[in-house]
């Protein structure tokens, strides 16, 4: 592809009603609207993809085969992060183009990853692959304000964590146990080992091809706290199901561990301590207090979770 038709499929996409006119032919492409397949929600995400005859050198073969790329609006967090994960050979879309968009968004093509959703397989050794492949990426980056201050500077806690945070704190605030419980958890914050996070764990963001493991969606991303990745993917609960989407959190959570044991220097019940910690900032941020509106069962799922979490510590 040449750039003028990277610039008339991004005009393409912005012009297009998507409520309308959900799959768009533009000249041989097909574009289609990505949508999670969790949640009800919409993404500035589109699938692009063509046939072309296959080609050896300058000779054409008697065949086609499909051909495909992402084009999305995002932020320039996930245009930093991919071209740095790109120099550090850290499986992630490579940038295939990038365009201007307003205030501090950008158009990005990105290659199409193989593989498939994590969410809803209920393979344990699946997600077990997908936390060792979460342990390479965060040792690349692990104690980044000492060890690379230039990617610390360029990639600090952001927007999304510090929203995280604040609703968690709000939400928690009618309950003095969970109160207490919060003012430890900003404590221990201070001195959790920190690197470079996803920020977005959800197993809709983590693609599984045979034994390669993937991740997208890095516009989260920022250098924090080790554990709020692992307590993401374990942690989150399907709100049609009301169950863990993770089939395996235990197992998923030792995974973790085991390798990086000999690396923080604590033992299995301190990075528990840590990984709960972080999957209750999680739970709260998705619960709503009373007199908010929510979905009732999910709501009473979450508090569960949450007097179970603070529960615990409290009674070491």
């Amino acid at each position: 592809m040449i750039q003028l038709e990277y610039g008339g499929i991004a005009n393409v996409i912005m012009r297009n009603n998507w409520e309308d006119n959900p799959i768009l032919q533009y000249k041989q492409f097909t574009i289609t609207q990505f949508k999670s397949t969790a949640f009800d929600s919409n993404y500035q995400c589109y699938k692009v993809s063509w046939k072309e005859w296959e080609r050896n050198g300058s000779v054409f073969l008697g065949n086609s085969v499909h051909r495909g790329i992402v084009f999305k609006i995002t932020n320039k967090t996930e245009m930093s992060v991919l071209q740095l994960l790109s120099t550090r050979k850290i499986p992630a879309p490579a940038i295939l183009a990038r365009m201007r968009c307003k205030q501090d968004e950008v158009m990005l093509f990105e290659s199409l990853l193989p593989g498939v959703e994590l969410y809803g397989n209920m393979e344990n050794d699946v997600w077990c692959l997908a936390a060792k492949a979460l342990f390479v990426i965060h040792m690349e980056f692990w104690d980044a304000p000492n060890r690379e201050q230039e990617i610390a500077r360029q990639f600090p806690a952001n927007d999304a964590i510090k929203e995280k945070l604040y609703r968690a704190s709000l939400h928690t605030s009618h309950k003095p146990l969970w109160q207490c419980y919060m003012r430890e958890i900003m404590k221990r914050l201070e001195n959790m080992p920190t690197t470079l996070i996803h920020g977005d764990m959800f197993p809709t963001n983590i693609l599984i091809d045979h034994n390669d493991v993937r991740f997208i969606d890095w516009e989260d991303s920022c250098i924090f706290a080790y554990a709020f990745d692992i307590a993401q993917l374990t942690a989150t609960i399907d709100v049609r199901t009301l169950q863990p989407m993770c089939p395996c959190p235990d197992k998923v959570i030792s995974t973790y561990f085991e390798m990086i044991k000999d690396v923080v220097h604590m033992d299995f019940a301190e990075y528990l301590l840590d990984i709960q910690m972080a999957q209750f900032v999680e739970i709260a941020s998705n619960y709503s207090p009373p007199g908010c509106y929510a979905e009732k069962e999910y709501n009473c799922v979450l508090e569960n979770e949450l007097n179970r979490i603070a529960a615990a510590y409290y009674s070491r």
